[in-house]
């Protein structure tokens, strides 16, 4: 079983039908445990798009990576304090993305 099928991540096309998925309004992403999934607007990966209208890349790939921390730590860790799981979201990225760097780090890539 692959990574990505442990931690389904479902792109969505606007704000509308992210709220409709239970996102939060303003959010970019949410990981809901109902339904072990995590929702992402697409709009705020920032992406860049061929002529096709494919997603050539993505401008802020740390928001994948944080909802996705958000789904291994409920399934390891289970509830805790929305401080402590956004705390800990954010502190073991700050180790594979540089404020420069507009993709992943090869650390990373090699984890995924």
């Amino acid at each position: 079983m692959s990574l990505f099928q442990l931690y389904p991540v479902r792109l969505v096309s606007d704000e509308d039908v992210f709220l409709e998925g239970g996102g939060i309004r303003g959010a970019g992403g949410i990981y809901l445990p109902i339904n072990k999934q995590t929702l992402i607007r697409i709009d705020s990966l920032q992406p860049e798009w061929t002529e096709d209208g494919r997603i050539a890349s993505i401008g802020k790939p740390r928001l994948i990576a944080h909802e996705v921390t958000h789904q291994i730590q409920h399934e390891l860790i289970g509830k805790l304090p929305i401080w402590l799981l956004e705390g800990m979201a954010v502190y073991l990225l700050t180790d594979y993305f540089t404020a420069s760097e507009s993709a992943y780090s090869p650390r990373l890539r090699n984890f995924l």
